[in-house]
């Protein structure tokens, strides 16, 4: 409802309280006028901020060197993979931490092959 149309219901409302013989209905309906009326006047509330989604935390895979088969990970550790890249091997997890593995060699970012 629009704020005229709750100022409009709260006076239409405590207009007809005169007809009521019960106090405590009287009393209930004045105040039902008047939390219309508050109603009308609220400010709307501010929108919420959407959070940013979270970014699952990956370990990052880089060629220890271009000619080399083996990968140095993000958390201290060594993989050979004789053919491919981490990626080409379908290879989602790091199997040392349980980090998502993110491949250097697709994402231009560190070692050897972002040169």
């Amino acid at each position: 409802m629009t704020p005229d149309e709750l100022r409009a219901l709260a006076d239409a409302l405590s207009s007809g309280t005169h007809y009521v013989e019960s106090p405590e209905l009287h009393e209930a309906m004045m105040r039902a006028a008047d939390y219309l009326r508050a109603c009308a006047d609220a400010q709307p509330a501010p929108a919420v901020p959407q959070a940013e989604p979270k970014r699952e935390p990956t370990c990052l895979w880089s060629r220890a060197d271009d000619d080399a088969d083996l990968w140095e990970t993000e958390c201290g550790h060594a993989f050979t993979l004789t053919d491919g890249t981490p990626t080409e091997n379908e290879m989602l997890f790091c199997n040392f931490c349980g980090k998502r593995v993110e491949d250097a060699s697709i994402n231009g970012i560190g070692g050897s092959d972002a040169e």
